[in-house]
């Protein structure tokens, strides 16, 4: 699947927060697709499942904590699984 390509690679490039998956996501297609939430959190959590993302809980003064993922050493082989199996 083409988001879960996207996700990744996003997570594989730095460390990330939700959001900022999301908002890079959107940036690189411009208007032409929106990152859903019910898009982006399975897929991280299929992930995590696999072993190829880890979630972090980073507290944060007087906000809410946030989480980031980061990327597995298994990540970047499960990305090229999924680019040469892609139409």
């Amino acid at each position: 699947m083409y988001i879960d390509i996207l996700i990744l690679s996003q997570i594989l490039d730095g460390p990330k927060h939700g959001y900022e998956i999301k908002r890079n996501i959107e940036r690189v297609l411009g208007n032409n697709i929106a990152v859903n939430n019910n898009m982006l959190y399975p897929a991280l959590k299929r992930f995590e499942d696999l072993k190829i993302v880890r979630k972090e809980i980073i507290a944060q003064r007087k906000k809410p904590s946030r989480t980031v993922y980061r990327a597995s050493p298994a990540a970047k082989g499960y990305i090229k699984k999924l680019v040469s199996d892609f139409p």
